[in-house]
């Protein structure tokens, strides 16, 4: 698994190395340094402007009025549950796939659009809000290298508004806050009249969906998304369970119970990537706005917000897609040396064409945390549009990264039709089972790559041997063509309106 602090850690020397005289950079009047650019300010009338910095680390805000509402009444319910009545909470669900749930002192509750694919009943929503209401940790930054590398070399000044800020908001806590927080989760949902037992389904059904897409790109069975819940709180499956039997609470959760309510509100929400942070189809990466398409080697995750793309895989290696802050005139091998990584001790400078596009490319090196590590440069000009630039850190002489590296970017082409950003779009659509429908026959409804089958399962908490029986609702991931299409059960909903 992927340590989020040696990441987190490569990230930021991987910039140091490359940004050293971003602010020179900035004099001269060259802006095709991200080192110079502000994070973006999204705004929200539900986020003040001290919240833009969440919003910007993890894709922005889903912008779905009616689903925010459904999502904040439920916050408050549980909240009124604490016997404090001035108790209040607010929820902003995040618009990535990332599945994960998190709260920041003063700041409220996140989840993500992830989440809330995964969850299947209005109990199970409410314990992940009661889950963040009862322990968020104390602190407002994640204990990553951040602080380390700046004791130990002089930090550049906009070096944090390029490191991978989600990580800011992903700490674990210890032991003993997971397990405080997991018994006052199960008292106040209990309270509030849920049933604290859903959580336990619930963190199965993420266990069995990040086992499924391990599987798929041929990961470790047991791997988990460093972005993710369960990479989050560890051991959330077993330490869940311990305050459930402290309550003597035992048995399974009825998910019968509030799911059609809560399948309604989340029928027409985007799935997967959307136009604001690109497509992720597998491994393939589109970018409409950017009009660029790449892929990522296999065994690579891929984490976009609106700015960048990181894939980050295993052997602490990381890779980072993005555009300049404007177009790059003149030499791009002058780019690298003078504007990108002026300083650096430059290898292996060169100049040529990929797919017909202007391109160049520089190696250099650093060490982290005492391990050798090789840094690979690559900058790439469409036209008179803004260059884009692939660079990673990974492991010194290790063929493996290498092959990684030049595969991802050899892979880095024009994409047509960029006017149409909606075509890569998917959506949830909620259908209801009809007399004769099987768990098959549902699945093979998805409009998604293959396993059909087990992710139909996985976003519906079945298993192998479970049926579908007529009046059932399940979810759908369908694209532009069936989104608007009438549900056995109904119009969709406001959800339908696609996030601006």
């Amino acid at each position: 698994m992927c340590n989020q602090r040696f990441v987190a850690r490569s990230i930021l020397i991987l910039v140091q190395i490359l940004l050293t005289a971003g602010c020179a950079a900035q004099t001269n009047g060259r802006s095709g340094s991200a080192a110079v650019s502000a994070q973006t300010t999204i705004k929200s009338e539900s986020n003040g402007p001290a919240d833009s910095d969440i919003l910007a680390a993890f894709g922005g805000e889903y912008s779905d009025p009616a689903l925010h509402s459904y999502v904040n009444a439920v916050a408050q319910r549980v909240a009124a549950g604490s016997g404090n009545s001035a108790a209040s909470v607010n929820v902003t669900i995040l618009d990535t796939p990332i599945v994960n749930a998190f709260s920041v002192v003063s700041r409220g509750i996140f989840v993500t659009r992830g989440m809330l694919a995964i969850i299947n009943n209005e109990d199970q929503l409410a314990v992940v809000i009661a889950r963040e209401i009862a322990g968020p940790c104390q602190q407002s930054k994640s204990e990553t290298a951040h602080a380390e590398s700046a004791s130990e070399k002089k930090e550049p000044p906009a070096l944090h508004d390029i490191k991978l800020p989600a990580l800011d908001y992903l700490h674990p806590c210890s032991g003993h806050e997971e397990h405080e927080a997991d018994a006052a989760a199960v008292r106040l949902t209990s309270r509030t009249g849920y049933d604290p037992r859903a959580m336990a389904t619930l963190l199965g059904s993420i266990r069995d969906y990040e086992a499924l897409t391990a599987r798929i790109f041929g990961r470790k069975p047991d791997s988990l998304d460093p972005l993710g819940y369960l990479a989050l709180h560890v051991d959330a499956i077993t330490q869940y369970g311990r305050a459930l039997n402290d309550a003597g609470l035992s048995g399974k959760a009825d998910l019968k119970k509030n799911r059609d309510a809560y399948l309604a509100h989340i029928d027409g929400m985007l799935y997967g990537g959307s136009a604001a942070t690109g497509f992720v189809d597998g491994t393939v990466y589109r970018r409409p706005d950017w009009g660029i398409r790449f892929v990522a080697p296999r065994a690579f995750r891929l984490f976009a917000t609106r700015n960048r793309v990181y894939a980050y895989g295993s052997g602490n290696s990381l890779m980072v897609f993005d555009p300049t802050d404007e177009p790059v005139s003149g030499s791009l091998v002058d780019y690298i040396a003078k504007v990108w990584a002026p300083g650096a001790e430059l290898r292996n400078v060169r100049k040529g064409h990929l797919h017909r596009m202007e391109a160049a490319a520089a190696q250099t090196s650093t060490t982290v945390e005492g391990r050798p590590m090789d840094v690979r440069l690559f900058v790439v000009r469409i036209d008179a549009a803004p260059a884009f630039r692939l660079y990673g850190i990974m492991p010194a002489n290790d063929a493996r990264y290498e092959y990684a590296f030049l595969k991802m970017m050899a892979s880095i082409s024009r994409l047509p039709d960029t006017n149409d950003s909606t075509r890569f779009a998917r959506h949830m659509k909620i259908t209801e089972a009809r007399p004769g429908d099987t768990v098959q026959g549902l699945a093979d409804r998805s409009d998604i790559n293959p396993p059909r089958l087990e992710f139909f399962q996985a976003l519906n908490d079945l298993g192998p041997g479970d049926t579908v029986f007529p009046g059932m609702r399940a979810k759908l991931i369908v694209g532009k063509a069936a989104r608007g299409a009438k549900t056995a059960g109904g119009t969709p909903t406001a959800s339908s309106v696609p996030p601006q």
